[in-house]
């Protein structure tokens, strides 16, 4: 059910203002979902570059740029191939360019009377973040996939900011347990992290009632051409599956990393598969259930990448295709074992496990109708029961009225008032956020799952909560 917070203040519709590097890559379309089902709160949207005219709904309003702002104001002046004067020029230069952007903002975040900053990503918070003692709004910040663990690691002075931002900002966003857990080892307060899933449209996702049959197998993965999407380890498996299961084909829909893609191709050449492998560069969005249609089973092997690159939560489009009726194989890598329940709505292995990787592409194969319905009804309903995003959105939505309502009560001294002086509204927020994604019937269908594992596929059928 969605959460819905009774609060006695004032009840004015909050307007926030969504703080984006570039809005907004096809590949992050789980955010456009989000805001664009959020049922009462005013989006703005403000953005370094427009990307993608999209996304570009006359829902949302949009701060406009100068001519001066772009994305070489973020650059590295290390980045840079230039002297060293030329480095030191180009750094002042973006500086007070970007200080000259800041106030433009601030200029229209008071024109529109914006009542709450939510920065996209952590990287994007960072440089944003001195829009909080500008204005004084308050100041969200989500974290979704390489700002958890791949930024700091690979430039480590990020571990020195992410403290200021702790510190300074008032709420974090996570997918799921898992990057929450990351940004209390880093050290932010847990008072100050919330959980909310990532959901999609569940009603624009049909039910395709797939005839699947023993001694063949459709698998897809879908997904930018990264190392951390585990693409190499779908091609291993894939490699020794096919001895026992000549029937099977595979294709890979992304694109990113042209240097990945020609390793996977020569891969699938050295190992005489690639009449079985097709490569897609892109679908059309709007076309995508239809497209997954043709298809049994979506094979997502995520794992950490060389630099710590990783999911952070999970990929939404695990949630696509189990709502449409397709099981997944999958990793027990960050959030994905609550998007795909093990036993249940997939079958997960450990991460780099092909061996594993290739037993469940097996399982798969072999299964027959009876066994095959049961994983794609249980996955629909599992994606409906806690991934649709007009629930998610909703307690996204009472999150920001709280924070407006509670933001015009006076508050104590303190170097962050907003949540010294509501630390226990939070507290209690927050609870019944754990309350909605933690149920014990989600818990229970996990834990019944673990403990027939070993009886796969005769799986249990999950029930409409």
């Amino acid at each position: 059910m969605p959460l819905c917070i009774e609060n006695p203040m004032n009840k004015s519709v909050p307007s926030v203002l969504h703080l984006f590097e570039s809005y907004l890559p096809h590949s992050q379309n789980w955010a456009f979902r989000m805001l664009h089902n959020l049922p009462s709160a005013n989006t703005y949207i403000a953005a370094l570059h427009y990307v993608n005219n999209q996304f570009k709904v006359p829902e949302f309003t949009f701060i406009e740029n100068p001519d001066y702002a772009g994305h070489k104001m973020l650059e590295r002046a290390e980045e840079q191939e230039a002297g060293l004067w030329s480095k030191l020029f180009s750094r002042l230069k973006n500086n007070i360019l970007f200080s000259k952007y800041l106030s433009h903002l601030a200029s229209q975040i008071n024109l529109h009377k914006i009542d709450i900053l939510h920065a996209h990503f952590a990287h994007t918070a960072w440089y944003f973040l001195p829009l909080k003692k500008i204005t004084g709004r308050p100041f969200i910040i989500s974290f979704y996939g390489f700002d958890y663990e791949s930024l700091p690691f690979t430039y480590p002075k990020w571990l020195d900011r992410y403290k200021t931002i702790f510190n300074e900002a008032d709420l974090f966003i996570c997918e799921g347990s898992h990057g929450a857990s990351i940004l209390e080892r880093y050290g932010c307060p847990a008072e100050k992290i919330l959980i909310v899933h990532l959901g999609i449209d569940f009603i624009k996702a049909p039910y395709f009632a797939r005839v699947k049959e023993p001694g063949r197998l459709n698998l897809i993965q879908m997904s930018n051409m990264a190392e951390k999407k585990g693409h190499i380890y779908t091609l291993q498996a894939f490699v020794k599956a096919h001895s026992q299961c000549p029937n099977m084909t595979l294709t890979l829909v992304g694109a990113g990393n042209d240097e990945l893609k020609k390793y996977l191709i020569d891969y699938c050449i050295q190992y005489d598969i690639l009449s079985k492998v097709r490569f897609i560069e892109q679908i059309d969005s709007g076309t995508m259930y239809e497209f997954l249609k043709d298809f049994d089973v979506m094979i997502q092997p995520s794992t950490y990448a060389s630099n710590r690159d990783c999911e952070g939560g999970a990929p939404v489009v695990l949630l696509d295709a189990q709502a449409t009726g397709m099981p997944v194989i999958s990793t027990r890598h960050c959030d994905i074992p609550e998007e795909v329940l093990h036993g249940v709505t997939g079958i997960l292995s450990e991460e780099r496990d092909t061996d594993n990787l290739a037993q469940s592409i097996r399982t798969f194969y072999e299964m027959g109708r009876e066994d095959y319905n049961r994983f794609a009804r249980n996955a629909r309903v599992h994606v409906k029961n806690h991934f649709d995003v007009k629930h998610t959105s909703q307690v996204m939505d009472d999150l920001y009225g709280m924070v407006r309502n509670l933001s015009d009560v006076p508050q104590k001294a303190t170097n962050n008032p907003l949540v010294s002086g509501i630390a226990m509204a939070l507290l209690s927020f927050n609870t019944a956020l754990r309350a909605v994604y933690d149920n014990q019937k989600m818990k229970a269908t996990v834990t019944k799952a673990s403990n027939m594992a070993s009886e796969i596929p005769f799986v249990p059928l999950i029930t409409e909560m």
